[in-house]
């Protein structure tokens, strides 16, 4: 396989990668919307039933001593406090913040450096010359001074261009 396909065939998998981040992303923010409205339907059904049986004892007891009127208007203000508060809590939890998106940082750094080692490969050539370099401690180190200098540069490019201007 070429040094081209190769590049590609990384670049398509950091492509693949990013798309898992981005995938995983909208799933929290998914599941805590569905938690939301699990929530409100549970807490709901179960307010009203367990509401029910105190309302009816409630409003028996404030018709017999109040009458009917303060009865059916002490019932209603209950209904329509709980309901308040139970929109409330739904605000607050769907107005939270979403997590920020995820940038693909961890995919430009691998897509950097495998770029570099076919860099380095190809500035060297022949097979010769590699077992030339790996016999000599120079030549070594003036390797990876190289491949230091030539990761460096794309760093500080890939910053550069990050700044606003």
């Amino acid at each position: 396989m070429s040094e081209l396909a190769k590049s590609r065939a990384s670049a398509g998998g950091l492509v693949r990668s990013y798309g898992n981040d981005l995938r995983g992303w909208a799933g929290s923010i998914a599941n805590r919307y569905r938690s939301a409205a699990v929530v409100v339907v549970g807490s709901s059904l179960a307010l009203l039933i367990a509401i029910g049986f105190g309302i009816a004892a409630a409003f028996h007891f404030f018709a017999l001593r109040f009458g009917e009127n303060t009865a059916y208007a002490s019932v209603g203000g209950f209904f329509a406090v709980l309901g308040v508060i139970g929109f409330i809590s739904v605000l607050i939890i769907l107005r939270r913040t979403n997590p920020p998106l995820p940038r693909p940082q961890r995919q430009f750094e691998e897509f950097k450096r495998s770029i570099a080692i076919p860099v380095t490969l190809r500035t060297l050539g022949r097979d010769d010359r590699l077992g030339a370099i790996a016999k000599d401690p120079v030549a070594q180190i003036i390797m990876t001074a190289s491949a230091a200098l030539a990761l460096g540069w794309i760093a500080a490019a890939s910053r550069s261009a990050k700044r606003p201007m």
